[in-house]
């Protein structure tokens, strides 16, 4: 486990330690006995679905109640996580089987794709379906390919949400690294990547290699191509620093490769990461993996962990973040801090405050339409709007938030 910091650990609900333990990969005897342990005591049941549902884990929680403690569980909330897993269930297979047909649509207008998150980690990180939830779906594309992929996904009835000037669009292609899409009847989005993060982020991934090193994976019978084991645990890691780890599950995915994939060499991975400037992200979402779900850091990435002098404090401000669900919104400025404590190279760091400062992102470029002349100004929009209006605005909330609570 990780070596305390001293400082006193963010308090943990009933409800809270309830969905940790059902969400760890390795359910051991000393796990299903806290979880019974737990489902004996006084529950606020409301809150234990609510965070579920929060934290997208609500399949996990199902499954282990109903083999662990099933008749602790109140009937109506039984039959609430029963009616969601089930739909969930259903929902997974519409999606699973929209990604494979998209893979065979891309494919046969000759374009390489290389599928990840999604029904890619539903299908060979867990042991039924249902158990991991996700939202849209998500594709490598080589960048020379973009158009001809929109080309292929608008023929599917796909189109984006939000419509650019052609200039403008070009701007937030060069800046987000994908496209977000959504199909005409609204039940289902698609976000096709050039790069795994947008500019911002000032991650500088070796994409050729990724490629080089993809695999093909079995999703509902169908062989898909996807990243490697070991790129897969970095591209979960920042995914889950680019969200500040937000949720839980995608701890449990981070959590469910360090407990199966033990064919992963852990050195060359971690030196990858830090020769690619992400190696602090890496250590970070296992060491997370370890506080809250119990899954030891692998033995081969421990020496760094316990070294890095920031990762004691990054995960107590995670941990503090999920285990305080009525928090307040964290403010931009707290959001580019934890962004920035993310970065170990100085190069690393000053790029990221430069574009975090100076970039205009599709938002900026959807307030005002300005002339293709004038698409200069939208840097001093992006300054204004988030270094001035912004903060003004979320003054004026409080302010007025309290105003009427006195």
């Amino acid at each position: 486990m990780l070596v305390s910091t001293g400082a006193a650990r963010p308090r943990q609900s009933a409800e809270l330690d309830l969905l940790l333990a059902c969400a760890r990969p390795l359910q051991d005897s000393a796990t299903r006995e806290r979880i019974e342990a737990l489902t004996h005591g006084v529950l606020d049941w409301t809150l234990v679905v609510t965070l579920a549902l929060r934290h997208e884990v609500t399949g996990l929680l199902h499954w282990r109640l109903d083999g662990h403690a099933n008749a602790q569980v109140p009937p109506e909330i039984r039959q609430a996580l029963s009616a969601k897993h089930a739909w969930w269930c259903r929902r997974e297979s519409q999606l699973t089987d929209e990604a494979l047909r998209l893979a065979r649509d891309l494919e046969r207008a000759g374009i390489e794709t290389l599928f990840f998150k999604g029904p890619v980690l539903a299908a060979t990180l867990y042991d039924r379906p249902g158990l991991r939830q996700f939202g849209d779906l998500d594709f490598l594309i080589h960048e020379p390919d973009i158009d001809r992929t929109l080309d292929v996904l608008s023929g599917n009835g796909y189109s984006p949400a939000t419509r650019l000037s052609p200039a403008r669009e070009a701007a937030v292609r060069r800046y987000s690294g994908q496209y977000n899409l959504v199909r005409d009847d609204g039940q289902v989005a698609v976000e096709p990547h050039w790069r795994f993060s947008h500019a911002m982020l000032a991650v500088a991934l070796d994409h050729d290699a990724i490629w080089r090193r993809a695999v093909e994976r079995i999703v509902d019978g169908v062989p898909l191509r996807t990243a490697s084991e070991a790129d897969t645990a970095l591209l979960l890691c920042i995914h889950g620093c680019k969200e500040e780890w937000g949720k839980l599950k995608w701890v449990c995915d981070l959590a469910s490769i360090a407990h199966r994939e033990t064919a992963i060499d852990w050195h060359a991975l971690h030196r990858d990461a830090a020769r690619q400037g992400c190696g602090r992200m890496l250590r970070l979402g296992f060491a997370l993996a370890d506080r809250l779900l119990q899954t030891p850091v692998p033995e081969a990435l421990r020496p760094a962990v316990d070294v890095d002098g920031a990762i004691a404090s990054l995960v107590e401000s995670v941990e503090r973040s999920l285990t305080c669900p009525g928090s307040p919104k964290r403010t931009n400025f707290k959001i580019y801090g934890f962004k920035l404590r993310m970065r170990e190279r100085l190069g690393d760091k000053l790029r990221y405050a430069a574009r975090t400062l100076f970039t205009p992102r599709r938002a900026h470029y959807e307030l005002v339409a300005l002339p293709d002349a004038l698409l200069f100004l939208y840097y001093p929009i992006r300054i204004a709007h988030d270094c001035l209006m912004l903060p003004l605005w979320l003054l004026a909330k409080r302010t007025a938030r309290a105003f009427r609570a006195g």
